[in-house]
């Protein structure tokens, strides 16, 4: 009910890892179309996102950005279900958690889902260096945007030249002809 009266942009993100780090990075960016709400520290279980937004989430938020954790097949859909997010990250797909899913093909279905909690009109975003995430995009009517690490030449978005030094993070970003250069705090 508080979603639907404030209405701000859901941003949804699952993955086997960087869940976190894209959630503060995303939070930072959506701050520029005005003030933004993650969910806090790991919250990203239904009953944390569930307290996240009672206990945070105010009328002053436009954009809202929910970490996804899964434990379970079905974890994310129903998350999915309680925030509608109209854009949506996958991160990775990778063996933690392998324990509680069994296999990795496992953990592709139980992150996938989010592909497929995204409405017709919304955006997936995926990396294009990892086949079992891009086996996901099939399971979304959204646009589908592809960023790379590795130079894929599939993906619309890359960072390159990627240099850590000194406690901060500095890359080239190119989306077509255009790139900027983006450096860490």
């Amino acid at each position: 009910r508080k979603l639907d009266e404030i209405g701000p942009l859901v941003v949804g993100i699952t993955g086997s890892f960087g869940k976190t780090t894209t959630k503060a990075c995303v939070a930072e960016v959506a701050e520029l179309r005005g003030p933004a709400y993650a969910t806090p520290a790991s919250f990203n279980s239904y009953l944390g996102v569930v307290r996240a937004i009672n206990e945070g989430l105010t009328a002053k938020h436009r954009s809202f950005v929910a970490e996804m954790g899964a434990y379970r097949l079905g974890d994310v859909a129903e998350l999915c279900d309680l925030v509608h997010p109209r854009i949506g990250i996958l991160t990775a797909i990778g063996p933690a958690h392998l324990e509680r899913f069994g296999s990795l093909d496992a953990i592709e279905q139980a992150k996938g889902e989010l592909a497929e909690g995204l409405p017709p009109d919304g955006t997936y975003i995926t990396t294009a260096d990892d086949e079992r995430c891009l086996r996901t995009i099939e399971r979304t009517e959204a646009r589908v945007l592809l960023f790379s690490a590795a130079g894929s030449d599939a993906s619309d978005i890359t960072a390159e030249r990627i240099e850590m030094a000194e406690g901060t993070t500095r890359f080239v970003l190119r989306h077509s002809a255009e790139e900027v250069t983006v450096r860490s705090k």
